[in-house]
C-alpha cells in the first residue's frame, strides 16, 4: 500500500449500557490505539464524554484498532481505512467479575 490520500478514522466506544440503558450512553474514558500494520506508526487517545475519538490525517492503510478500559474486555480489530474516512464501533464487553490465579 502506497500512502496517497489522507483519511479520518472515528471510533465510537460502546458496551451493554449503550443498548440497554434508557439514555443509551456511549463509553467515555476508553484508551484507544490505532497502529498502521504496514508502517508501524501509532496514534493514541482517550474517548470524550460522547464516547468518541477522531484520528485525523491518517493515510489509506491497514490498521489495528485496540480499545481498553478497566473492568471491560479489550476490543481489537484490523481494518483497511479508505479516504475520506470511516467510523467504527468498538464494543467493550463489561466484566463485572475477574479472577486471578496464583500458584504458591
Amino acid at each position: 500500500v502506497i500512502p496517497s490520500e489522507s483519511a479520518e478514522l472515528v471510533v465510537v466506544t460502546t458496551n451493554e449500557a449503550t443498548y440497554f440503558a434508557e439514555d443509551k450512553p456511549n463509553l467515555e474514558g476508553v484508551d484507544v490505539r490505532v497502529r498502521s500494520l504496514t508502517v508501524g506508526t501509532t496514534q493514541r487517545g482517550t474517548t470524550d464524554t460522547n464516547g468518541t475519538i477522531t484520528f485525523a490525517e491518517l493515510f489509506e492503510d491497514f490498521y489495528e484498532i485496540v480499545a481498553q478500559k478497566k473492568n471491560h474486555a479489550t476490543f481489537r480489530k484490523q481494518i483497511f481505512l479508505q479516504a475520506p474516512g470511516e467510523t467504527y464501533e468498538a464494543f467493550l464487553q463489561y466484566e463485572a467479575v475477574s479472577y486471578v490465579f496464583s500458584v504458591v
